[in-house]
């Protein structure tokens, strides 16, 4: 187990150099290609490639196929992040390059070395795993402050007000949301990031 780990630790450290702005897509892989959040996810990701932003997602199906196929479509090579799983398929047949781990400990890693900013689209525990990660890297200061976008309100509502209460319980403090941002649109998430690009 300790040399697997080792090794995929170097692999990031080794392909950190190309990797350039980029976002992270995270997001339920039991999502079917004609629901709405797919479609979101594909045209989020292809309006984000169009404007400069390098794609890294998982390598499975679901949302991480759509946001995969939304980087092909801009003519971008995205960066999928594998994991070896018994009951998904993480081979897509689109252009991109992929890294491969066995262990999700080291896939949030390089989440969280590669991407400038995150975007939750819906998702079960994997994807709430992987935003709290990030959360969690950013309060203690582990990784420093970036944006987590929380695609889809009727969706995320019910975790944002329950973060609400965690702030008026004195467990999380004001600046822990300052970088979380509740949206349906990309145009959104666009704006902040361009914003925070020129300021």
């Amino acid at each position: 187990m300790k040399n697997i780990i080792v090794k995929e630790i170097e692999s990031i450290n080794s392909f950190k150099s190309n990797i350039n702005n980029a976002v992270g897509i995270f997001g339920s892989a039991r999502v079917n290609e004609n629901e709405n959040y797919y479609i979101l996810a594909k045209e989020s990701s292809q309006l984000l490639a169009e404007h400069g932003y390098q794609i890294i997602s998982g390598g499975g199906p679901g949302l991480m196929k759509a946001a995969i196929e939304g980087a092909c479509a801009a003519g971008v090579k995205s960066v999928a992040l594998n994991i070896s799983l018994p009951f998904e398929d993480n081979v897509l047949p689109h252009d991109k390059i992929s890294l491969n781990f066995d262990y999700f400990m080291t896939r949030k890693l390089a989440f969280s070395v590669y991407c400038n900013a995150f975007i939750a689209m819906p998702g079960g525990f994997g994807t709430l795993d992987e935003v709290f990660e990030m959360l969690t890297l950013m309060q203690t200061r582990k990784m420093r402050m970036k944006p987590i976008f929380l695609f889809g309100t009727s969706f995320w509502l019910v975790a944002w007000n329950w973060l609400q209460d965690l702030h008026k319980a004195g467990f999380i403090s004001t600046a822990d949301l300052d970088n979380i941002f509740i949206t349906d649109s990309v145009v959104d998430v666009l704006k902040i990031l361009e914003g925070s690009k020129n300021g």
